[in-house]
């Protein structure tokens, strides 16, 4: 399992403005949040690292390469009342800056999609910030298409 460097997680809690974090030890958190996650048997995670895996006893690669990205997803399955198919949902999805442009976020694209088939969901959904144009024309490119529209609104203590 790869975790950000304490630095990165730095950079992406404050991109986020998340609660105070000098009060809490963001690699235990994010450590627990995912390590909950994988109790579940429809989350998975893929992580890429260049220049990597080796391996040793057991089935998980010895991470002596550089961190490049990663891949997490989970089964929605449909309710009966639902008119719609069980689908894979892209939860995060991040590539390095130098490792943008190379092909990588394909290749985890391509690894999410053979796991939708294996476990039968019909379609692959994921979340874009509006503002994001490069990621929207990548998804785009790869054949995602905008079906909702998804909105949020500030909650105040009035």
């Amino acid at each position: 399992m790869w975790l950000p460097s304490h630095r990165e997680l730095e950079t992406i809690v404050d991109a986020h403005a998340l609660a105070d974090t000098d009060a809490m030890d963001l690699v235990a958190v994010e450590v627990a949040f995912r390590l909950e996650r994988l109790e579940t048997a429809d989350y998975r995670t893929w992580i890429a690292v260049d220049g990597c895996c080796s391996r040793k006893s057991g089935d998980r690669p010895l991470a002596d390469g550089e961190f490049a990205g990663f891949v997490a997803t989970e089964i929605d399955e449909s309710p009966p009342v639902f008119d719609r198919p069980d689908r894979l949902v892209v939860t995060d999805i991040y590539v390095r800056e130098p490792y943008r442009g190379t092909g990588l976020a394909h290749d985890l694209i391509d690894r999410v999609t053979k796991r939708a088939r294996e476990a039968t969901c019909t379609e692959l959904v994921l979340e874009v910030g509006v503002d994001n144009d490069r990621a929207i024309a990548f998804y785009e490119k790869r054949g995602f298409e905008t079906d909702r529209r998804r909105m949020t609104m500030p909650v105040d203590s009035r």
